[in-house]
């Protein structure tokens, strides 16, 4: 018995124990045996225990990043166009912001009016994932336009991520200076819900 209970004491030091006692009387007999046995349960924190650490996210790298012309949707006057960004790399990470855009036209120089549409959050993309943004624009004529200029690019820097371009082919007709919105980047569920 006072080897059960040293075993005991010992155990308790380096791992976590469970110890459970059951008494036995004979029926021929006044002598009353006492059998301690313990359990052993490796590990030092036991094996319910779990540990969690949080990981800061990581901005992403243009290096790591692809743009490309999306769908479009819209109703009469205004038009929704799309811009898909790929994250390539294998890590997840995140971008927040407004992109910064220059429309490039099939001829002469525009000067367009550009405005900010909706408000900016942080987006994670994971990796090989995407986000996106959305450029609004009006597709009806105005002060006396006849027609309106003809986009065949639009140069795209992504916020955050320093202040490379990336030139994006592209085909639409904003109308006015020409007047166009632009979103901040996008989860792929708010970009699905602008362009359908």
């Amino acid at each position: 018995m006072a080897l059960a209970v040293a075993l005991s004491s010992c155990a308790s030091h380096k791992a976590g124990v469970a110890a459970s006692s059951s008494t036995t009387t004979t029926s021929s007999s006044t002598t009353t045996t006492t059998t301690t046995q313990v359990s052993v349960v490796t590990g030092v924190l036991g094996p319910t225990s779990t540990r969690s650490a949080t990981i800061a996210p990581v901005p992403c790298q243009v290096s790591d990043l692809t743009v490309t012309g999306g769908k479009s949707s819209g109703a009469v006057g205004t038009i929704a166009h799309g811009f898909v960004i790929r994250n390539m790399g294998a890590g997840t990470c995140t971008i927040n912001g407004y992109p910064t855009i220059a429309l490039v036209p099939a001829a002469g120089i525009l000067h367009p009016v550009v405005t900010h549409l909706g408000s900016a959050a942080a987006v994670t993309i994971v990796g090989e994932g995407s986000a996106g943004f959305v450029l609004e624009y009006g597709d009806m004529p105005v002060d006396g336009q006849t027609t309106c200029p003809q986009v065949t690019a639009v140069d795209v820097t992504l916020p955050q991520v320093g202040s490379a371009k990336m030139k994006v082919a592209a085909g639409f007709s904003p109308c006015g200076a020409p007047d166009v919105r632009v979103s901040a980047v996008l989860s792929p569920s708010q970009y699905e819900s602008l362009v359908g």
